[in-house]
């Protein structure tokens, strides 16, 4: 039920029964046709229409179904979640055998003077099977 309706209904419906009971009444003591009106029934058509109008807007607040207010939604976002960051590493130093500065450990090169830290692979020369 939606009150706000429902009185509006019940409002127009008084304002109809006033122009059937009082204006009709007024409207005749003036002469209704008589004095240049439009009609007789002019105040008996308009209440009868606003009360018709007012139930017809009494049922509908009735009939309505009530509003039902919830508390605004929330819209949940997704946390990141950043794993915690590692204890930091010391960086263990080694020392260029060419140029003798500090370099890290890890290094492939030299980033003084570009010699290359890599232990040397020795290739095995592989023996071709003689053919014959």
């Amino acid at each position: 039920m939606r009150s706000g309706v429902v009185i509006a209904g019940v409002i127009l419906m008084v304002v109809g029964l006033f122009f059937l009971s009082f204006m009709g009444v007024m409207w005749e003591s003036y002469g209704g046709l008589e004095a240049g009106g439009v009609g007789f029934f002019f105040p008996q058509i308009i209440g009868l229409g606003l009360i018709g109008l007012g139930f017809i807007v009494f049922i509908a607040g009735l009939a309505a179904s009530p509003v039902i207010r919830t508390e605004p939604r929330t819209v949940s976002r997704p946390q990141i979640v950043t794993p915690p960051s590692p204890a930091p590493t010391p960086t263990i130093l080694a020392i260029c055998p060419q140029c003798k500065s500090r370099i890290p450990a890890e290094s492939k090169f030299c980033p003084e003077c570009g010699t290359n830290l890599q232990p040397k692979k020795t290739a095995k020369k592989k023996a071709k099977p003689k053919v014959k």
